[in-house]
């Protein structure tokens, strides 16, 4: 990144902070959060960098604020758009409880599963059976990062062609929707497109009550 002013520098946050607003953000609770944290961020960094008015700002103050300005949109590109994330962290389906994420399990129907993406495969995990042990294991063939989503190629039947396109949009801090494209329905792979998915570790586990559901 080659900024020289302050301008610079905050007209490219602006363009980052507004490509999230638009693209980045579909969950109306994080969008409310991400502009009070935004809202905050100015405020620190206008105290800590001594700006009083943009119509004259000093040479110290200038660097200060190219320098947070750097720093914040390094933060919400690695947040909100580093498609480095999905190989290499585990990709759980999630929802929002008391406005913060858990891991949704499965529930009764194990319609929820875990994806993991390593060394040219990805494998997919039965979630609420645990089955770590035994997951589908696809080969990706080729992909393709984009502005606000990356694309995997799979090959299902190891014919080296591609049968399935999953698409991973980006719709908030370490949030994915999965698409999937296939010409053939015998190419469908158990992934609840439903979901929203997540790269954040350490979250709580959700259970949902399945009633008198024993399957």
């Amino acid at each position: 990144m080659s900024i020289e002013n302050f301008k610079d520098s905050d007209s490219y946050l602006f363009a980052i902070y507004n490509m999230i607003k638009k693209h980045g953000i579909k969950s109306e609770i994080e969008k409310e959060e991400f502009l009070k944290e935004q809202n905050h961020w100015l405020r620190e960094r206008n105290f800590f960098c001594k700006l009083t008015e943009l119509e004259n700002i000093s040479s110290l103050s200038e660097q200060c604020l190219i320098q947070k300005n750097i720093g914040r949109i390094d933060y919400l590109q690695n947040n909100y758009f580093n498609f480095e994330r999905l190989e290499k962290h585990i990709i759980n389906p999630f929802l929002y409880q008391n406005n913060k994420k858990i891991i949704d399990v499965g529930g009764c129907f194990c319609s929820e599963n875990s994806i993991k993406i390593l060394n040219n495969k990805m494998y997919i995990f039965q979630t609420c059976d645990q089955m770590i042990e035994n997951p589908i294991s696809l080969n990706i063939i080729s992909k393709k990062i984009n502005m606000i989503d990356a694309e995997y190629d799979l090959d299902i039947d190891q014919d080296n062609i591609a049968d399935i396109n999953v698409k991973f949009t980006a719709i908030g801090k370490n949030a994915w929707k999965i698409s999937l494209y296939y010409d053939d329905e015998n190419s469908i792979i158990n992934i609840n497109t439903k979901h929203a998915y997540t790269t954040d570790s350490n979250l709580e586990m959700y259970e949902g009550d399945c009633g008198d559901f024993d399957g």
